[in-house]
């Protein structure tokens, strides 16, 4: 029997589909002449939390347990009621992060 592997060609050139697992952890197989840490998927997760304030007026912030647990994270509580206000903290959480790079920090949700 002959053996096909159209499939892993395929990976290897253009890498595999945003995946998760059951620990809601993401991830992305590498392709052939991927740099390191090209792939930042955890950036979805707070442009979801982003999506939710705006599509159905979610002020808290999901990520705050995952934000305790990273290093490079300074949660408090303005992640529970108005997380678009950490645009100044230092280090920027991926939320603020994104919202001061979007340039929404002059912007209030109501």
């Amino acid at each position: 029997m002959k053996k096909d592997n159209s499939l892993g060609y395929a990976i290897s050139r253009v890498g595999s589909p945003l995946m998760k697992n059951r620990y809601n952890h993401y991830f992305k197989l590498a392709y052939e002449g991927m740099k390191e840490g090209r792939c930042n998927v955890k950036f979805f997760n707070a442009i979801k939390e982003i999506y939710q304030l705006f599509s159905a007026g979610k002020k808290n912030c999901g990520m705050f347990n995952w934000c305790c647990n990273s290093p490079n994270s300074t949660p408090n509580g303005l992640c529970k009621t108005k997380p678009w206000k950490k645009y100044n903290e230092e280090p920027l959480c991926l939320y603020a992060f994104l919202w001061k790079h979007w340039h929404l920090k002059t912007y209030e949700p109501i």
